[in-house]
């Protein structure tokens, strides 16, 4: 920004000084002369610019052979007027009004328009006794003034005041901003409302991630029924489930449930369906125990069953010769039982082989042997085997102790007896019965036909003891 001075006009002094350039020297520097000594050279006769004004009048005029230069002036005086076609000092010209070359420019006044670029480091002074920048004075333009003049401060105070921007929320009151050192700020709410500011435009949206409204916001309330993306408020939602009813129905019968105001209860039956909820749980289950009034049909079953099957149950039939804990069905059993036997033998006779499911074993008595066979009673059935009251065996009969209630006999001595007859008697016969007594009295010996005696200890036989 370029920095513009602006000077009072006064009336110069003999001891003002003026800017000029010292032409004689090697870099021609620029030096400041008082006009009492610009007059002086002026004023010098012969032995300065008046012998050059005597000559020609002309003098700057370098087209004709008498100009001559001046040079070298010391000191230049006057009241008049210096007037040349061209003002050069080898560093700064002023031709046709217009310098060139100038360091710095220093007046207390300037006339006219002021243009062009004013460089870095240059400076236009301000009111004496303060500081530059702060005091530099222009022409306040009339308000509403609209061209290039400058403003000054007055010009924009009278049309505006900058400093200060008021400005009033839904609540709060009037606020303000220091426009020079404070910077007004719109912002949203979090999740409600997004400002972004581009350029000279702020932009106030809602947040594409969605919006979340503060607690206690209103909206409202839609027509029952209404099926669309409105918001819902409360009221709407209260009046939909009012409205709204859960129906259901079982095996038998219907029934609904006021989602308002009624509680959904689902109970099991004792026994046969156990119902438990836990939080947000509902957990249908049977029992430990189970009892079913009808008939139950599955087709798999899994760990024991107990109780009752009836007739109406049905099962898998496993394959002949499974040994495990399956459920064996009658087709199972009918094939195991048929395919089971009884092997039997007698002495010299099998063995022979029984089916026990189709055959039948019969007990048979022999002689001196009875079998008796009774009906099933009491789960039992029962067959007898009993030995003839009268028994004839062909053969030898042997007994540990041989006894008919009197008479008994036991590891060959008999007891009890009555009577005894046979035709033979082998070994020795001893005891006091009437027939031993019989026998040890005097008897006769007697012999059927010829007797021989043939050694001198012959041998009788007693056939009687009478």
């Amino acid at each position: 920004m370029a920095i513009i001075y602006s000077y009072p006009v006064v009336t110069p002094t003999a001891d003002d000084y003026v800017l000029g350039t010292d032409a004689t020297a090697a870099d021609k520097p620029t030096k400041n002369f008082t006009i009492q000594s610009i007059v002086d050279i002026v004023s010098g006769g012969a032995a300065g610019l008046g012998a050059v004004l005597a000559i020609s009048s002309d003098a700057s005029d370098p087209t004709t052979g008498l100009n001559q230069s001046a040079s070298n002036f010391l000191n230049v005086q006057g009241t008049g007027t210096f007037t040349a076609a061209t003002f050069l000092d080898g560093t700064m010209s002023i031709t046709g009004g217009i310098g060139t070359g100038f360091s710095s420019i220093t007046s207390t006044d300037f006339v006219g328009n002021l243009t062009g670029i004013v460089q870095a480091g240059s400076s236009i002074a301000g009111l004496a006794g303060g500081t530059d920048a702060q005091n530099v004075l222009g022409v306040t333009q009339n308000v509403g003034d609209n061209s290039t003049r400058l403003a000054t401060t007055a010009y924009v105070m009278a049309k505006v005041d900058p400093s200060v921007l008021t400005f009033v929320g839904t609540t709060g009151g009037n606020q303000t901003v220091n426009l020079t050192t404070e910077t007004l700020s719109l912002l949203g709410t979090a999740n409600q409302i997004e400002s972004v500011s581009t350029a000279q435009t702020i932009t106030f949206n809602f947040p594409a991630a969605g919006v979340i409204l503060p607690d206690g916001s209103a909206a409202t309330t839609q027509a029952l029924g209404n099926d669309t993306t409105l918001v819902a408020t409360t009221a709407f939602v209260q009046q939909e489930i009012t409205a709204q009813d859960l129906d259901f129905s079982g095996d038998t019968g219907t029934g609904s449930v006021d989602l308002d105001t009624q509680v959904l209860a689902i109970t099991g039956t004792a026994l046969q369906i156990t119902t438990a909820a836990v939080g947000q749980g509902l957990a249908i289950s049977l029992p430990t125990n189970v009892t079913i009034g009808g008939t139950f049909t599955g087709t798999t079953f899994a760990g024991d069953l107990l109780g009752t099957v009836n007739t109406a149950t049905t099962g898998v039939t496993q394959s002949a010769g499974d040994d495990s804990t399956l459920i064996a069905t009658t087709a199972y059993v009918d094939n195991a039982a048929g395919a089971k036997t009884l092997d039997y033998a007698g002495d010299a006779t099998g063995p022979f082989a029984l089916n026990l499911s189709t055959d039948d074993l019969e007990f048979n008595g022999d002689s001196n042997i009875t079998i008796t066979a009774a009906a099933v009673a009491a789960t039992k059935g029962i067959v007898t085997i009993d030995l003839n009251n009268d028994v004839t065996i062909s053969g030898t009969m042997q007994a540990g102790t041989l006894s008919d209630g009197t008479f008994s006999g036991t590891a060959g001595t008999y007891t009890g007896g009555v009577s005894i007859t046979s035709t033979t008697f082998v070994g020795a016969l001893t005891g006091n019965a009437d027939s031993a007594t019989a026998l040890a009295a005097t008897g006769n010996i007697g012999f059927g036909g010829e007797v021989t005696l043939a050694s001198a200890a012959p041998s009788a036989t007693y056939t009687t003891g009478e």
